[in-house]
């Protein structure tokens, strides 16, 4: 069994900004953990660790590109010569920039979505996961969304990308199961972040019509459900599930998806 809690564990959460990321960075410092907070914008990241001065742990932010390998690496490096071992892994960082039929969007825009996706949550794997085996275990949460279940028009490239970091997550449990290493995908539900105000903004009236029909069904999820549920999975209250999906609301997945197969 992995012994692992969250008081005083060294944490790295991309995406931490700003939405989940920067609620996960906060709920995670204030259970204690030293968290190492990412994010492209470095103003944004200033503001994620002002909010965490009276907290029982600590943030410290380093602006990162999760695409770019090096950098991860140098990052991952620093934080355990400094801090030591990063047990706990949470992959937030994510866009969704090629809304809009297959073809008629640039490729280039079309795979950046997956490159940062699915290519930012495999790069911070490879870099953490060393120095886990030699600590003897850690947890690694990746956040996807319903749309990895779902066939959405106009989505391809947002959609793809999840449900390959999905099918990610299960099988790196399983290759890491036996090392005391856990992997989970959390779907955070519909939760009104700057990336759903840039989609309903994206010019496309079918994709604003969706959103508008999950918020007049009641629909959004509160910030702290899916901040609340990661932080659950970093202290290990679900081990023995490893390699599973957790959902923050069950009726919004099963609204986009239906039925699970």
């Amino acid at each position: 069994m992995l012994e692992l809690g969250l008081d005083g564990t060294v944490a790295l959460v991309t995406g931490a900004g700003r939405g989940i990321g920067k609620g996960i960075a906060l709920e995670l410092a204030r259970r204690g953990a030293r968290v190492v907070a990412c994010a492209r914008s470095q103003r944004e990241l200033e503001e994620t660790k002002a909010e965490a001065s009276d907290l029982p742990g600590s943030i410290t932010i380093s602006a990162l590109d999760v695409t770019d390998g090096r950098a991860v690496t140098d990052l991952v490096r620093r934080t355990e010569s400094g801090l030591g071992p990063i047990r706990l892994l949470v992959n937030n960082a994510g866009i969704c920039a090629a809304l809009g039929r297959f073809g008629e969007v640039a490729f280039s825009e079309w795979w950046r979505d997956v490159e940062v996706n699915l290519g930012g949550a495999v790069t911070c794997a490879y870099a953490v996961v060393p120095g886990m085996r030699d600590a003897g275990g850690g947890r690694i949460v990746n956040v996807i969304s319903a749309a990895a279940f779902a066939r959405l028009p106009l989505w391809t490239a947002y959609s793809t990308s999840k449900a390959a970091l999905h099918a990610f997550t299960e099988c790196l449990a399983a290759d890491l199961g036996d090392e005391a290493i856990r992997v989970f995908s959390l779907d955070p539900g519909f939760v009104n972040t700057t990336l759903v105000k840039r989609a309903v903004g994206a010019g496309i009236d079918s994709v604003a019509e969706q959103f508008r029909m999950f918020m007049a069904a009641g629909l959004d999820v509160p910030l702290e459900r899916p901040v609340a549920l990661a932080a659950a999975l970093c202290a290990g209250e679900s081990d023995e599930q490893t390699g599973t999906v957790f959902c923050a609301d069950e009726e919004f997945s099963r609204m986009v998806t239906g039925p699970r197969r």
